[in-house]
C-alpha cells in the first residue's frame, strides 16, 4: 500500500468532503475495509493523515454531519437525505476515532473552556440521543429499521465509547450530561432484553461489548471512576452480565474478547481501591451482582472464584491474592484501538513505544515522528495540511479570545 499511500489519502479526502452522499458513503464503506484488513499501523496512519488534511476538514465535516445532522454543502438538504449524512458520517467517524491522535484533533484544548465543554456534552447528547430514538422504533417493530441498525445504532455508539476512551474533556462533557440523567438513564435501553432480542445476534453483541468498552473506559480513568460510580455505571455492568450468555463459549468473540470478562476486569480494577471500594458498597453492589455470580465466575480464569473474591472484598474478610495472570489481563484490556504511529509513510518503528512519547509536529498538533529525519521526509506532502492547520488555529484563537477562552500558540516546524 505505500506506494499508493498518498494517493489513497487524496482519494478519501475527496469522498468524505464531497457534497455527493454516494461519495461519503463510498468513502465511509472503504475506510471500514481498511479499517478490518489493512493492518493496524497502515490504519492508524491513515487515520493520522485524514487528521490532519488541509488543517482538519475532513474531520470537521463528519463531526457536523453526525451531530448538527445537516450537510455543511448544502442548505436544501431533505430529511432523507439528512438521515443518510448522519449515519454514513458516523459510520466513518466511528472508524477514524479508533485512533487516539484524530480524537485528540477533535478534543484539543480549545475545548477546556466553560463553553468547550458545554458544546461538549451537546454532542454526547445529540450522538446519544439519536441513536437510542432509532433504538426505540427498532424494538417497537419497525423492522425495515433492522436493516440500517449498524449505521443507525452502532456507528454512533462507537464514536461516544471512542471519544470517551481518548478524551478526557469527553468524559468530563459526559459527567455534565450524566448530572441530569444517570449513565444507565440514558444509554440502558441498549442492554433492555427487548432490543437485544430484536436486533441481530451480530448487533447484539457488538452493543454488548460497546456498553463494556464504556464501562471500563470510565472505571479505569482516574478523572472519571470515582462519579462513574454514583451516575450509573454499575447498573450499565450489570445490565452487561444480565444480556450475556450463560456460557462464554457461546460467545463468537471469545473468553477475553467477551463482554462479561471485560466487566470483570472492571471489578477487579476497583477493588483493591479502598475510595472505590467504598462506592460499591454504598451502591449496594453485592445484591446488585449476586445474580449474575455464574456469569461473572464463568468469565473469570479457572482457578479464580471471582464471586467469593468479589463477596469477601466488599464484606471485609480475608480473601486470597488474585493470581497475577488476572490482574494482568484485567490491565490489558485497554490496549486496542488505532495505535500512535510515525507519520512518514515508509516508517518502519512501529507503533510509539510504552512510556515514549513520539514528537508532534508543532504546526499541526497532529502529526507524529519518530524522528527528525522522518519529519523532514514527510514534510514535502505535509506543509499545505500543516500551514492550513496554522490558519485555523489563528482563527480559533481569535474566536477564543473574544470568549475570554484560552488557546495555545502554535508553529510550523520542519
Amino acid at each position: 500500500m505505500d506506494g499508493d499511500f498518498d494517493q489513497l489519502v487524496e482519494r478519501l479526502a475527496a469522498m468524505l468532503t464531497s457534497a455527493d452522499p454516494e461519495d461519503i458513503k463510498g468513502g465511509a464503506s472503504l475506510l471500514y475495509e481498511l479499517f478490518l484488513s489493512a493492518g493496524r499501523d497502515t490504519f492508524s496512519r491513515l487515520a493520522q493523515e485524514l487528521a490532519a488534511y488541509q488543517g482538519g476538514i475532513i474531520l470537521k465535516r463528519l463531526l457536523d454531519g453526525a451531530v448538527t445532522q445537516k450537510d455543511p454543502e448544502r442548505q436544501d438538504t431533505d430529511l432523507v437525505t439528512t438521515e443518510f449524512l448522519y449515519a454514513r458520517c458516523c459510520q466513518a467517524m466511528g472508524s477514524l476515532s479508533s485512533s487516539k491522535v484524530v480524537v485528540d484533533r477533535y478534543f484539543n484544548k480549545s475545548w477546556e473552556s466553560p463553553e468547550g465543554r458545554r458544546v461538549c456534552k451537546c454532542i454526547f447528547l445529540d450522538l446519544s440521543g439519536h441513536l437510542l430514538t432509532r433504538a426505540r422504533e427498532i424494538e417497537r417493530g419497525q423492522s425495515h429499521l433492522n436493516l440500517f441498525a449498524d449505521a443507525w445504532v452502532l456507528a454512533p455508539l462507537e464514536c461516544l465509547a471512542n471519544f470517551a476512551a481518548h478524551s478526557k474533556v469527553f468524559r468530563q462533557a459526559m459527567k455534565d450530561a450524566c448530572e441530569e440523567r444517570t449513565l444507565f438513564d440514558r444509554l440502558g435501553f441498549l442492554l433492555s432484553a427487548g432490543i437485544q432480542r430484536t436486533l441481530s445476534r451480530r448487533n447484539a453483541q457488538r452493543i454488548r461489548v460497546l456498553m463494556a468498552d464504556v464501562a471500563v473506559t470510565l472505571a479505569f480513568s482516574a478523572d472519571s471512576q470515582l462519579w462513574a460510580l454514583d451516575r450509573g455505571v454499575l447498573k450499565l455492568i450489570a445490565a452487561v452480565y444480565a444480556v450475556s450468555p450463560g456460557d462464554h463459549r457461546q460467545d463468537a468473540l471469545g473468553w477475553e474478547g467477551s463482554p462479561a470478562f471485560l466487566c470483570n476486569a472492571v471489578l477487579l480494577h476497583l477493588l483493591p481501591t479502598e475510595s472505590a471500594a467504598e462506592k460499591l458498597r454504598a451502591h449496594n453492589a453485592l445484591d446488585g451482582f449476586r445474580p449474575h455470580r455464574r456469569k461473572m465466575n464463568d468469565a473469570a480464569i479457572p482457578e479464580l472464584d471471582l464471586w467469593k473474591y468479589f463477596e469477601g472484598k466488599l464484606q471485609g474478610r480475608p480473601v486470597p491474592t488474585i493470581p497475577r495472570d488476572a490482574q494482568t489481563r484485567s490491565l490489558d484490556v485497554r490496549a486496542d484501538g488505532a495505535p500512535i504511529v510515525c507519520s512518514w509513510k515508509e516508517c518502519t518503528a512501529g507503533p510509539e513505544p510504552p512510556g515514549t512519547a513520539f514528537k508532534r509536529c508543532a504546526g499541526c498538533q497532529v502529526s507524529r515522528y519518530c524522528s527528525k529525519e522522518h519529519q523532514r521526509l514527510h514534510w514535502r506532502t505535509h506543509k499545505v495540511h500543516c500551514r492550513a492547520a496554522h490558519v485555523n488555529q489563528v482563527k480559533e484563537k481569535k474566536a477564543s479570545s473574544m470568549g475570554n477562552g484560552e488557546a495555545e500558540p502554535s508553529s510550523s516546524t520542519a
